[in-house]
């Protein structure tokens, strides 16, 4: 039964009903326990939201319950399991089979195991545009196909990079033993769920609706831009119910996982020291950062090392990838802020390409 008016104290029994349906699970922190419940939430009113952050479940180990949750998820939000595929051999492969699932149209999709790290344009799109055009395999039709299904991504010491770090929710596990595939669950949590989904069904729509009852407080929460509604219906209804830590605080870290966001920052220091506000073209900061010195006995080494390792952890360090594989990565972060400095595309002529330089004070 949902209250018609229900309290904050109905808040907070609602999500002390959900958490004890999946507290056999070894969450990292009360925050990964906060997105657990956030993702059920998720889940549930998928269908009805325009935009929706990708849940990850995260673990340094195999075996520790990070399948078996997402099935969790698809019995509370569906009564049924979640449509399980491999992300395939690499990045590329993912891309196609999401949009293949899309076609099907199923509420939950388990992407499960990846063991690669993520950049995904197609990720991105599903997760804060209501609709997307996806080409018909073997054929040249392009179908607009909704995209208001939740996806799960599975994985051990999972990584992301690019744009999807800022659109997940993290639950990270550690089950706290070597072996935890050997470790013995207090129930089957999957049928504990199902034995029990009226009432748990029940507690997440108390849990949203009281919040929205009360005038949907302030929480003293930062904005979560692209997800406006999502923030408000279940991000602060969580933190509101006084169920301890914020969905969103275990996916704050990602960004520095992000081998692309570290080098770029690091790139932007270096330049400074190097060419303060000068305009520079990506050659430019090839050829210095392949720039060598001679030693004192024989050989070479880099003249500036920071700024090639800088530039090897955005495009690599292969020779045969240079000045236009950066342009591309520049182009892409042009107007951005990090550390300090906004990189601005240079509006004055040059023969040698297009310029950037940084701003400095940001």
């Amino acid at each position: 039964m949902i209250p018609a008016a229900p309290t904050r104290a109905d808040a907070t029994t609602a999500a002390e009903t959900l958490y004890a349906a999946i507290d056999t699970f070894p969450f990292l922190t009360d925050a990964d326990s906060a997105a657990a419940i956030a993702a059920m939430l998720t889940a549930q009113q998928r269908r009805i939201l325009p935009a929706a952050p990708i849940i990850t479940i995260n673990a340094s180990t195999p075996g520790t319950g990070k399948t078996l949750f997402a099935k969790v998820i698809s019995a509370y939000a569906t009564g049924r399991g979640a449509a399980a595929m491999s992300p395939g051999k690499d990045p590329a492969e993912l891309e196609k089979r999401i949009d293949g699932v899309l076609l099907d149209a199923d509420p939950i999709v388990l992407v499960d195991n990846i063991d690669f790290p993520v950049r995904s344009e197609t990720l991105c799109i599903v997760s804060t545009e209501p609709t997307k055009a996806v080409r018909v395999l073997g054929g040249s039709r392009v179908s607009v196909v909704p995209t208001n299904a939740t996806f799960c991504l599975t994985g051990n010491n999972l990584t992301l990079l690019g744009d999807l770090t800022r659109r997940v929710v993290m639950i990270r596990m550690d089950a706290g033993c070597e072996r935890p595939e050997q470790r013995a669950f207090r129930r089957d949590a999957v049928q504990h769920v199902l034995d029990h989904r009226d009432a748990l069904i029940a507690a997440g729509l108390t849990l949203m609706r009281a919040y929205q009852v009360a005038g949907s407080p302030d929480v003293e929460t930062r904005p979560y831009g692209s997800f406006g509604l999502w923030d408000l219906m279940i991000r602060r209804a969580i933190v509101w119910s006084g169920f301890p830590g914020d969905p969103l605080e275990p996916a704050a870290d990602l960004r520095e996982e992000d081998h692309e966001y570290i080098g770029m920052r690091d790139l932007f220091v270096v330049w400074w020291e190097l060419f303060e506000s000068e305009p520079v073209t990506a050659a430019d900061l090839i050829a210095r950062a392949r720039a060598t010195v001679p030693l004192m006995g024989s050989g070479y080494d880099l003249e500036t090392p920071a700024l090639a390792g800088a530039v090897a952890s955005i495009i690599g360090d292969s020779p045969r990838v240079g000045a236009r594989e950066l342009g591309y990565r520049l182009r892409a972060w042009q107007g951005r802020i990090l550390g300090g400095f906004r990189l601005v595309r240079d509006r004055t002529r040059s023969k040698g390409g297009v310029r950037y330089r940084l701003e400095a004070g940001q």
